[in-house]
């Protein structure tokens, strides 16, 4: 039983009428998928040290004199 799961599961593609236009979708996917989420957690970080910038650029600057 479980070898006739295994093989249907590694034949499923191979049986569909588009098993090509199928395969290459999801070739894309996953090659441009392992792009996107890298591009999308450094958008995020380069927003958060933008703002944080922006936030000290309108701040006053130290006293040289001290408190």
């Amino acid at each position: 039983m479980p070898r006739e799961i295994i093989s249907d599961s590694l034949t499923y593609l191979s049986r569909s009428d588009e098993a090509v236009g199928t395969f290459l979708i999801g070739a894309l996917l996953s090659y441009f998928g392992a792009f996107i989420l890298p591009l999308i957690l450094v958008a995020g970080y380069n927003l958060l040290v933008l703002s944080r910038t922006i936030e000290e650029a309108n701040s006053a600057p130290p006293d040289e004199n001290g408190p």
